[in-house]
Parts: C-alpha cells; structure tokens; sequence
C-alpha cells in the first residue's frame, strides 16, 4: 500500500510540476534558513552550561544607585569577597575571584607571544571542573609565583616532548595588571572549550597581585569578577539579603549590594533593570527562535494554500476514486503521503543547503557551528520538523479532499466549505502579517544601529589609533610620544589610562560642600594628559582644560564633566575645591558630557585627572588618507623603543562598533529575514495568481473578446489579493511597534519610532506584492483568447 502511494504521489508530482516546484523550494528555503537559527540558538544556550554541577555555581554583580537613584549593575566586585564567602556562609564550598589580562606579553627563553591571560584563586579550576593534565593544586595556593598553562601553550612553548619536564620550568608575563615578574610552571590544564565565557591560556595567583597591590585588593575597589560553588540543595535565595550588607559591614560602600545569578544565566541575562536581570543575548536567541518559526510556518502556509487551491483540480480524482472504492481513510493516507514525501525532499535539500551555508554564516555569526551526524538530537529534531510541517501543511488539504461528498462532485458541486474562501484568504493575511513584520522591524532596527554607528558621542573617534604601551618602556612612554609626532602622518598623540569609549574605573570617595552625608555615589576616573581633549576634540563648557606639561606625575587639579557637576550641585563650579578622600582638589573646567561607555548606559559623573603616571595607553590621531605611513611609522617607532616586543594597537572606531557587534548582527540578520520573508510569501503569490488566472482562462478570453484592455485584466486578477496585501500591513504595524518599543528600551538613547517608517515599509511590501502579481497576471492577459475559448 505505502509503494502504492508513492507511485501515485510522484506521478501526481510530474503532473503539476509547478505546484510541487513552489512548495519545495518554500520548504528548502525556509527549513534551511530555520535550521541554521536552531544551531546558532542551540550554540548559545549551550554557553557556560557544560560545566559538571554548573546549576551550583553562581556569578556576583554589584548593585549601587547612581545620581539619580537608578540601580546600576556592574561585573565586578571587591576581592575580598572571595575570601569571605567560604568563611562567613557554611552552604558555600568555594568561591573564586578573577581578573582577565587579555592579550600581555608570555616569554620563555627567546619565544614571546601574545596570550589572553587571567589571575584568580585557583580554586576557579575547582569551581568550574576544569582538569588538569599534568601538576597538582596541592599547596597551589600558598605558591604566589605560580602559574598554570593550556596544553595548548605546553605544546607551543616546549615542543611535543613537554610532558617530559614543564613542571617546575619559568615563563615571563609582561602586562599592565602584573608589570614584568617571573613565574614558576605548577601545572598544565586541558584547552578551554570554544563555548566558554571566559578565555585563557594562562593563570596566575592572584594573591600575588592582592599583596603587591593593597588599593585594588581592598573593600572599597570594584576590579574582580568573583564565582562561588554552592552546596547541593542549599537555596541561593537564603543569602540574597546577607549578600546586600556583605561589603557595607567589611568597610566598604553600604550602598553597593551584591547580587547572585546562577552560571548558566550569565551569558544569556548580562543586562539588569533595577537591581534584578531582565534582558541581554536572551533577547537575540528569542529573536532567532522566533524568525526560525515565522520562516517554516510561512513555508506551511504556502503549503496549505497551494494544496487548497488544487483541490479543484484534484476533485474527478477523488471523485473516481470514491466510485472504485476508495474510502475516506485510504484518501487521507494517500494525500498526506504526499505532504509527506514533499516535507521531507524539502529537509533533505535543506540539509545539504543549511551544510553548504554553514561556513559563510559562521563567519557572520562568528560562531564553529556544524551538523553533527551522528548526534542522535539532530536526527530528532531533522525527524520532529519532518512530521510537525507535514502534519501542519498537509493535514487540513488532506482532510479536505478526503471528505469531498460524492455526489457533489459528480455534479460538478463541490461542498460550501470548499469553495469558502475565507481560510485561504486568512492565511495570505497571516503570511503576510509576518513579512510585513519582519520588513518593519528591519527598517527601524536599521535606524537604530545607524543612529548608534554615527551619533555624535561628545568627542571625535574616527581616525584615531589606540596603542596599548608595554611595561618595558619604563617611564619613557612621553619619549615614545614625541617620536611619533616627527611624522607628518601623524598629527596628535595623548597619553592616557584606558579607551575613552570604555572607561571602567570609579569611585565613590568624591565630597564637595554640601553633599548629603549619607550619599554615596560612584563619579568614573581617567588619568590623561594635557592633549586629551585636543585630540578627541571634546567641547569645554566653562574653564579649561589641563594644559600643564606633566610627565609621570600628578597635580591637584581637575576637569568635570557636566553630568559630575549636575551632580554635585555646584553653581560657578570653575575655582572651587572638592576631595577625593582626604585630597583637596580644584576644578579648573567643564567638559561637555561625551559617551565614555555604551549607548545601552547613560553618561555617567566623571572626572579627569592630569596624570600620566597609570596611564599605559596611547591615542594617535593619524592624517585622512594617510593610514599606512602612519602605521609604518607607528610599528618602525615602537620597534626602535622596545625592540622585537608584540605591539598592540586598534583603530577606535573599529573597537566601538565592536561594542555593538550584537546589534550589527542583528541589523545584517533582520535585512537577511525580511529577503527570505518576502521570497516565500512571493512565492505564495505566484502559485495563488497562476491558480487564479487557470481558474478564469474563459472568463479572461471572453473579456479580451469584448474589448478588455491587458491593465483592466491585471486589476481584475490582482485586486483582491493587494487588500489582503494591504490589511496584513495595517495588522502587523501595532505588532511591530510594540515588539520593536520594547527592544529599544534596551539604550538609554535611541531613536524615536516615526511614522514615516511603517509607510515606507508598507510602501515596499505593496511594490513587491504588486511586482509578482502584475507579472503573473499579464502572462495571463496576454494569452490569445482563442486559445483560451477553443475547447468551447
């Protein structure tokens, strides 16, 4: 029997060539588009969930409110913290802080390369199960000079033989955090798998770093992400409220509070609302799952459509059929056989298609996806689509024609619910709802990252290069400086702490006449010299700015920016003293506020220091059209200071669009949708229109008889499905701007949802409609009427 209705499904399949074409190439498409978004959400929920035990393990953020009493969310907490969780809460087994390096300088003999680094309590390898291949954690603790390495960088440093002798051997770490020191090889641990959060080759102790560095090491600084492991069956819960007092009652900030969230939500909920997690790639990963869903149901509907509409054609089959014997069951089964062989020709394409795709979409998506044959959850979900497309697709059609009366279709009487329209036109409507979706929400996607791509962020960042300085120059950083500027490529230099565009460093031991005692707020730091403001061309409201020579030193002056001042409260703030600690300090400007971080966060206080003493980087504004001689000269002039040392460098503008690499990813991805969307839905069209004007051939010839012009017939064929067309777009604006409303509150600034944007959106949608049905339509109205009446 199932031989029977193969046979007769391909025959039926050659007959209607058309129909079939349509229906698996809606599928291919769709299905591989689909699969492709359920391998990349699949990869991200897979972030920070392969760890053994990772339901016990929980992230701390800091909870502080800022001048205006919203509650900001921070990655980073004092270092103490670590030592008192396993002390003062018994349901805690181990806590760990850690502090990456990114890339620093690892040496071993005359090797040098640039390694992502980290420090921590070596607890973390405890923590997070990581193993390792050669060296013991006994007594780790205590070796402040110790270090532990990837295989990876085993294999890279001391050759294949390295099992032989790499305990015990020294390697040189050279980065900002650390300075120069030398470390002794306690272990090796296996390489980090690619999913991980957090990206290292090597680690160091970081009570080495706590004991050299007794600032950053106490209650009152912020610089260390810290994880604890907790107890099994303990409830994190039970220490949220002893957590909120843990730093106030050590010394530190009473109004910074910690706040626990459990491993596997890090990656997926890293953006707070008020103290508690509400948002972050989460929001991303629905978005993929969504569009994955409107792309098959698109394809289904499709389906649905084409399969009604042949019914028509279809009904003296039936109709013979149920004459001969055939009852209503054998019908279903042969028609959702049909479903079923089309579904799954469209998977099997889909498959090779989404394999085919798979390297250029994990360059996009920065991502190692693959097909894994022989993981048995992807047989499932390959067979799980197969059965819910066809059982969406062919079910209905399948009924359908199964339960045509026999006598009405010997006479020519097909019943109501059949020649009833109003399901095909509700799924055109529900097809196109969904593009129309897709479209707008695209262009106001579009909008928003072009605002944040070329918004005015209070200071110039285009042309300018960002050097990371090596410790080795050793206080010769403004020799380095004046090298550079011998070149005609390169127009400005200034010596500074950290990116302008990311300032991390504050603090909250600012006082200024008539602050309320009990208010503690946290006002950001840069330490730079005189040409800071010269070079990122940032506007001074009132005063000026440093223009003292200072050279690995500091003075008592300051510069506020206007959000430092709205704060304090201060009127003619240019000559007046405030503190940081006991520290009397003059403000000597007002900087015009600029965004030092992300759009997704408002401006906040801050303060600008004249000192070059912390200050490790430098910012290098090259001649327009002169990038190349200012990079030779640049690594020609490093060269000469520290020698064959690796140089760091980016071009700012680059690092900060990398700040918003979801946010272009989503943009390139929401044009990719609205392509795909209103491929499916055009095909739709073009089997709806053809089915149509098949229907009407004598009508069609009758009115080309009568004088019918070619436009009067195209308006005839393409009007009803234009409203649907039309009521679609008008269904899906109050959709969109209430999805698209709530994804915009994700940044503190961004765009305002304008009118125009839907009636440019509903102006595409219309076009490309009317472009496939005037298409179809006049192929129609061009057939030569005695064509169309000769059977007659």
């Amino acid at each position: 029997m199932l031989i029977n209705y193969l046979k007769i499904a391909i025959r039926t399949f050659r007959r209607h060539t058309s129909y079939t074409a349509i229906n698996v190439v809606g599928l291919t498409v769709s299905l591989a588009c689909g699969l492709m978004m359920l391998l990349w959400v699949q990869d991200e929920y897979a972030q920070d969930r392969h760890y053994q035990n990772s339901e016990q393990i929980y992230r701390l953020w800091r909870n502080f409110p800022d001048d205006s009493g919203v509650i900001q969310t921070k990655g980073t907490v004092p270092y103490r913290v670590a030592d008192a969780l396993p002390e003062k809460f018994p349901t805690i087994e181990k806590a760990a802080a850690y502090r990456p390096f990114g890339k620093v300088v690892l040496r071993k003999g005359d090797q040098e390369f640039l390694e992502n680094g980290g420090m921590g309590h070596f607890a973390w390898f405890d923590i997070f199960s990581i193993p390792l291949v050669q060296g013991t954690m006994d007594g780790a603790d205590e070796k402040l000079d110790g270090i532990f390495i990837s295989q990876q960088l085993a294999e890279l440093y001391f050759g294949e033989t390295w099992q032989e002798g790499v305990i015990g051997q020294t390697m040189e770490v050279d980065g900002r955090d650390l300075g120069k020191v030398t470390l002794q090889v306690l272990g090796v641990f296996e390489n980090l798998p690619d999913y991980a959060s957090f990206d290292f080759e090597f680690f160091t102790n970081v009570r080495q770093f706590a004991k050299d560095h007794g600032n950053w090491a106490s209650w009152r600084s912020s610089a260390f992400w810290t994880y604890f492991k907790l107890e099994k069956g303990a409830n994190v819960t039970d220490l949220k409220e002893p957590f909120a007092a843990l730093v106030g009652e050590n010394g530190g900030s009473k109004n910074l509070a910690l706040y626990p969230q459990q491993m596997g939500d890090t990656y997926l909920y890293a953006q707070f609302e008020n103290g508690e997690a509400a948002g972050g790639r989460i929001i991303y990963v629905r978005i993929f799952f969504f569009a994955s869903l409107f792309l098959m149901l698109m394809a289904c509907i499709n389906f649905v459509n084409l399969a009604t509409v042949q019914a028509t054609r279809r009904s003296g089959e039936v109709g013979v059929r149920k004459v001969i014997g055939a009852g209503k069951s054998s019908l279903f089964f042969q028609y959702m056989a049909e479903a079923v062989l089309i579904t799954l020709t469209g998977v099997i394409l889909a498959v090779l298609l989404c394999e085919a795709c798979l390297p250029y979409a994990n360059q996009l998506l920065d991502k190692e996806m693959s097909l894994n044959f022989r993981d048995t959850q992807l047989w499932m979900t390959l067979l799980s689509i197969t059965a819910i497309v066809s059982l969406l697709a062919g079910a209905y059609p399948a009924l359908l024609l199964s339960s045509l009366p026999i006598t009405n279709i010997l006479k020519n009487k097909l019943s109501s619910q059949f020649n009833s329209n109003t399901l095909r036109k509700g799924l055109v409507v529900t097809q196109f709802v969904l593009a129309a979706l897709v479209l707008t929400s695209s262009l106001i996607i579009q909008q928003q990252v072009h605002f944040i791509q070329h918004k005015n962020l209070g200071m110039d960042r285009n042309q300018i290069i960002q050097l990371k300085v090596p410790n080795e120059l050793d206080g010769k950083t403004h020799e380095l400086k004046n090298a550079l500027l011998t070149s005609s490529a390169i127009t400005e230099v200034s010596q500074m702490q950290q990116s302008p565009i990311n300032i991390g460093r504050a603090t909250d031991d600012f006082s200024w006449p008539g602050k309320a005692p009990d208010l503690e707020t946290r006002i950001q730091i840069v330490y730079a010299d005189r040409d800071l403001q010269s070079i990122y061309k940032m506007e001074m409201v009132e005063g000026a700015f440093h223009r003292k020579e200072v050279i690995n030193d500091y003075t008592d002056e300051l510069v506020l920016n206007e959000k430092a001042i709205a704060l304090m409260g201060l009127k003619d703030p240019v000559g007046k003293t405030i503190r940081l600690g006991n520290e009397p300090l003059k403000i000597i400007g007002v900087v015009k506020d600029f965004h030092a971080n992300s759009m997704h966060d408002a401006i906040q206080p801050l303060a600008i220091f004249n000192d070059t003493e912390e200050a490790d980087e430098l910012s290098i504004r090259y001649e327009e059209g002169n990038v190349k001689e200012a990079i030779h000269h640049l690594e020609t002039t490093y060269q000469q200071f520290v020698g064959d040392a690796s140089i760091q460098f980016q071009f700012l503008d680059e690092a900060y669009n990398r700040m918003y690499q979801s946010e272009l990813l989503i943009g390139k991805l929401a044009n990719f949708f609205t392509i795909i969307a209103l491929f499916i839905s055009t095909l739709g069209l073009l089997g709806l229109i053809g089915f149509m004007a098949d229907q009407r051939t004598k009508e069609i010839g009758i009115r080309k008889v009568l004088g019918a012009s070619v436009g009067s017939i195209v308006g005839l064929l393409s009007k009803d499905l234009l409203r649907l067309v039309f009521i679609a777009f008008v269904i899906a604006v109050p959709i969109t701007w209430y999805f698209v409303q709530d994804w915009l509150q994700n940044f503190a600034y961004k765009v305002e949802i304008q009118w125009w944007m839907f009636i440019v959106a509903g102006v595409g949608l219309l076009l490309t409609a009317l472009l496939t049905l005037s298409v179809q339509s006049i192929r129609a109205a061009m057939v030569n009427p005695i064509k169309s009446l000769k059977s007659d």
